[in-house]
């Protein structure tokens, strides 16, 4: 599929703090569904937007986020190089955060929306969400070499991502 990169900036996005970025406050359009995990509904809202624009499911993500970061926007690992909800390393992604207009990795809707833009790019690229996910995990020369060479598809981290996915449950 053939997927267009989506402005921070494009979809009137917010921040932590409720401000959109064009300084207006509120938030974009509302969601009818939530899902019961320690996002606010305002975090899920603009996941949801961003999965609707690129195409990816939203329980992949949510999934992504809870194997990433234990839904936590402040988490910070791999040595203090990964960041925020989707563990994005800045060194790997400068210019993908630069032409969609993030600055702040620890604000979970600039941290999802990287992290968001990625996956559906190598979702693009492999046309299958294992092999993405793979891809996500552990870079695309290391699951060439570690796993695609050997005809292996799937990872610990990709089976854990869709196990969690297939677990969401719906609030009531």
């Amino acid at each position: 599929p053939h997927l267009q990169p989506v402005s921070f900036k494009e979809l009137g996005t917010t921040g932590g703090n409720g401000k959109k970025a064009d300084g207006m406050s509120g938030f974009g359009e509302k969601v009818a569904t939530y899902y019961n995990v320690p996002l606010a509904k305002e975090t899920q809202d603009q996941i949801f937007k961003l999965c609707r624009a690129y195409g990816i499911d939203e329980k992949i993500v949510l999934a992504m986020c809870w194997r990433e970061s234990l839904f936590r926007a402040d988490a910070v690992g791999d040595n203090g190089h990964s960041f925020g909800l989707m563990q994005i390393q800045k060194r790997y992604h400068g210019e993908r955060m630069e032409r969609l207009g993030v600055d702040n990795l620890l604000d979970p809707v600039q941290n999802v929306t990287v992290g968001i833009d990625f996956i559906a790019e190598l979702y693009g690229k492999y046309g299958d969400i294992e092999k993405a996910l793979v891809c996500y995990n552990c870079g695309e020369y290391g699951a060439k070499q570690n796993f695609f060479n050997r005809g292996v598809y799937s990872s610990q981290y990709s089976r854990a991502v869709i196990e969690y996915t297939n677990s969401l449950e719906v609030c009531e």
